[in-house]
């Protein structure tokens, strides 16, 4: 008696070699790819971790096949046809995405730049012109925070300022459409000290300054009357602005300091660091002078410190 074999798997349907290649749709796209071809399984990518990151590759290596099992297609031409489109369409968000991304971290950099002391009116080694005409020096004052126009001239300026309170004392920089230049002082509680900054054009500027209670500023744009020169060595001990008088040619920079907190020196503005640590330091900096004529240093510091200056 002759026996009748079935076979109960279902009928395996042809995979096309069009549908076997890496497909760009799919991994650009994932889940938005998958609900235009029916392959659900593209809804892992939102699996933490896993989905993130292997689905797209998962996807790219085998969504052709399952696209071509899930959907009905005129022909192979058509299938190829409606994934090269996908690819385009993914390779477009990508490309902008990309690029709004890019676009975002260069604004990124160039905002963490403006916010450091500093900001974007900061250059690098610049020889001061040494002040021919005596500018009258501008004096603030108030309790708490309140703004101040001034009108300043390009070069550089001087604020020392000085805060009685227990609270947070900041003082902008703005320019005459409100936008921040420059963190100028950024302290918390009683302070008393300077800061150098460079202004870039004559004209109207603001101060604006938040503080819990009373609070002077004086704006100084001269340079000092009795300008060193190297060799000399100078001490202090708290935040403050020195200037010297140099020659194009290698200088050795020594500094010291006694404090727990931030040692910062910085020449010229904020962008010409010379020295950043935290705690008690002694060493030297060796610096070419690319500029003849009078430079200045900008001291950050919480205790006693010392600069000495000299040819090599």
């Amino acid at each position: 008696m002759q026996t009748d074999h079935y076979s109960f798997s279902e009928p395996t349907q042809d995979i096309p070699p069009v549908a076997k290649k890496w497909n760009w749709g799919a991994f650009f796209l994932n889940w938005i790819w998958g609900i235009g071809n029916n392959v659900w399984i593209a809804f892992l990518t939102f699996v933490p971790i896993v989905g993130w990151f292997a689905m797209p590759f998962v996807l790219g290596a085998k969504g052709g096949e399952w696209a071509w099992k899930n959907k009905e297609w005129q022909s192979e031409e058509h299938f190829a046809k409606v994934q090269r489109t996908w690819a385009w369409v993914g390779l477009g968000v990508f490309s902008f995405l990309f690029l709004i991304g890019l676009v975002a971290s260069i604004i990124s950099f160039f905002l963490i730049e403006s916010f450091t002391l500093g900001g974007p009116n900061s250059a690098g080694e610049i020889a001061i012109a040494e002040s021919e005409t005596k500018l009258k020096v501008i004096e603030l004052s108030g309790k708490e925070s309140m703004t101040e126009s001034v009108t300043l001239s390009k070069g550089f300026a001087i604020l020392e300022a000085d805060h009685y309170g227990d609270g947070p004392f900041v003082v902008k920089l703005l320019d005459k459409k409100g936008e921040t230049l420059d963190y100028v002082f950024n302290e918390y509680g009683s302070y008393d000290g300077k800061r150098f900054i460079t202004i870039d054009q004559d004209g109207i500027y603001s101060f604006k300054i938040e503080a819990d209670g009373s609070w002077s500023i004086e704006i100084d744009q001269n340079t000092p009357e009795d300008l060193k020169t190297a060799p000399h060595e100078f001490t202090g001990r708290k935040d403050d602005v020195v200037f010297v008088k140099l020659e194009n040619k290698k200088v050795r920079l020594h500094f010291t300091h006694d404090g727990k907190e931030n040692f910062i020196v910085n020449m010229d503005g904020q962008q010409n660091l010379l020295v950043n640590e935290i705690g008690e330091y002694d060493d030297s900096v060796v610096k070419e002078i690319e500029n003849n004529g009078i430079h200045a240093f900008s001291i950050k510091a919480d205790g006693n410190w010392s600069f000495s200056v000299e040819y090599e």
